[in-house]
């Protein structure tokens, strides 16, 4: 479905392919802070997502939403399941996806189709449901329950419960240009959520015991942006969220990213100051883009708790463990196929998911290791 590929995505290059043929690469040197240019700062002020924020707002025309919640079951399964809203094509559209992914190597997914009109509203619009798919969110404990029946055989009843709120930036929304008429994004996140329920794949039925991550996002005028980068890292009590995008721009690119540290279950720091490096890229012939084998991601800011007290988070990993690459074209349907080829040429999504990953938070002189699983996403929406 087009929001699978237009809600995240890449990083900055120093490596060329050609550069980085080994196989498996041998990881290099993390680059040096005064090497890398960050992210856009937005003078970040965070606050508590609202029941406004996390609504549907269904909107008319060139947009897309989607409510997407991430599994990380603890034993080296995870997987998610979307809904998406569509206003790009002719008529609105509904898709819903999910994707499973087991550390045997096995691994499912399914997208469905629909048309706008069987998307059902609760009357406060925090509530949806289509045909297989229903999110529910209880507004007393702010719980939400997944519900996707796919089939006898596969069938997801996961609830969400937040360990901490969700929240947004500043005003959740970052504009692509000057006005509103030139697209943006809206999002809202919850970094860090208990699982419960279950979920039944090839008829054999789990528990979904873990932690999660779910987010809210509208964007208008997706086609504005080229890349987008995504790490959701899980531990017992911990966790990473990084949020990147870049815009191509006169002279170069604009990089606006929005990124959360969780530990011991509070949320420690909000950053905007960040950036997702490919430390070394190989080429992938089927799509033509050259996706990361090694990354480096650094996220600064200020301790939520003492502000005048500086944060450096660094995520540091080879990509060794690949879960997919996706073709996001061939998933949509021909009509909306062919509008989306008017602005983007070839959008291709790859993913990761890196066990016993180590995020190494440094505060004053006292640096803390912290050791979890790590999602990583990153999508190319068109050649350079």
């Amino acid at each position: 479905m087009f929001s699978r590929w237009s809600s995240r995505g890449s990083m900055a290059s120093l490596k060329s392919a050609a550069q980085a043929q080994q196989d498996p690469p041998v990881k290099l040197p993390d680059p040096a802070l005064d090497t890398i240019t960050l992210s856009h700062d937005m003078d970040a002020h965070h606050s508590e997502a609202t029941a406004a924020d996390l609504s549907w707002r269904c909107l008319n025309s060139g947009a897309s939403e989607t409510f997407t919640f991430y599994m990380n079951f603890g034993d080296g399964a995870m997987a998610f399941v979307q809904m998406v809203y569509a206003s790009l094509g002719l008529s609105p559209s509904v898709g819903l996806a999910c994707r499973a992914y087991y550390p045997n190597g096995t691994k499912f997914s399914k997208s469905l189709e629909y048309s706008g009109s069987l998307l059902k509203l609760s009357n406060d619009n925090l509530n949806a449901e289509c045909e297989e798919l229903s999110i529910v969110r209880d507004n007393v404990s702010k719980k939400y329950t997944v519900k996707f029946n796919v089939s006898p055989e596969v069938v997801f009843n996961v609830t969400f419960e937040p360990i901490v709120p969700a929240f947004k930036v500043n005003s959740g929304k970052i504009l692509f240009g000057k006005t509103e008429k030139d697209g943006s994004v809206e999002a809202c996140f919850c970094p860090k959520a208990r699982l419960s329920g279950s979920v039944t794949l090839n008829g054999v039925t789990r528990e979904a015991q873990g932690h999660g991550l779910f987010h809210h996002v509208v964007q208008v005028k997706p086609q504005a942006l080229s890349k987008w980068n995504f790490i959701n890292f899980q531990s017992e009590d911990g966790a990473l969220m990084l949020y990147e995008f870049e815009q191509k721009v006169d002279g170069g690119i604009q990089v606006f990213s929005q990124g959360c540290l969780v530990h011991e279950n509070k949320l420690i720091a909000v950053t905007t100051k960040n950036r997702g490096v490919h430390v070394q890229t190989q080429r992938d012939e089927s799509s033509g883009y050259e996706p990361p084998s090694q990354i480096y991601t650094i996220m600064t800011g200020k301790k939520l708790e003492e502000p005048t007290t500086p944060i450096k988070i660094e995520y540091s990993s080879l990509l060794t463990h690949k879960l997919d690459r996706i073709d996001l074209l061939a998933e949509l349907p021909f009509l909306l196929r062919k509008l989306i080829q008017t602005f983007i040429t070839a959008p291709f999504l790859f993913s990761w998911f890196q066990r016993r990953a180590i995020v190494k938070v440094t505060t004053g002189n006292d640096i803390t290791e912290i050791q979890g699983d790590a999602f990583v996403e990153c999508t190319f929406l068109m050649r350079e």
